[in-house]
């Protein structure tokens, strides 16, 4: 049970970044046409493509049991970190 709690918990904490992240691109895509530079450096599409392959697998920390559970974690944790690095340079364009 505790497990399953820890679950919710972790896939609420996902899809909240990923909401975060949501609104951090449309403040990045808003400056690229303010600046209306040739912004190639900031893949959006790409970013926009690692979210929505995170948020397709949310589904499967719930159906993780205990000996997957784990490597699945990581793997989140991982793609999270990408995003937000990538989210972090993008940014760093517009200070």
């Amino acid at each position: 049970l505790m497990k399953e709690k820890e679950k919710e918990n972790y896939k609420a904490e996902i899809e909240a970044r990923l909401q975060k992240f949501d609104a951090d691109l449309k403040e990045i895509k808003m400056k690229q046409e303010q600046a209306k530079g040739n912004l190639s450096e900031i893949n959006i599409d790409d970013i926009i493509e690692k979210q929505n392959k995170c948020r397709n697998r949310l589904n499967e920390i719930e159906q993780t049991d205990e000996s997957t559970w784990g490597k699945l974690k990581l793997e989140f944790d991982e793609m999270v970190s990408d995003i937000d690095q990538d989210m972090r340079k993008a940014m760093g364009y517009f200070k």
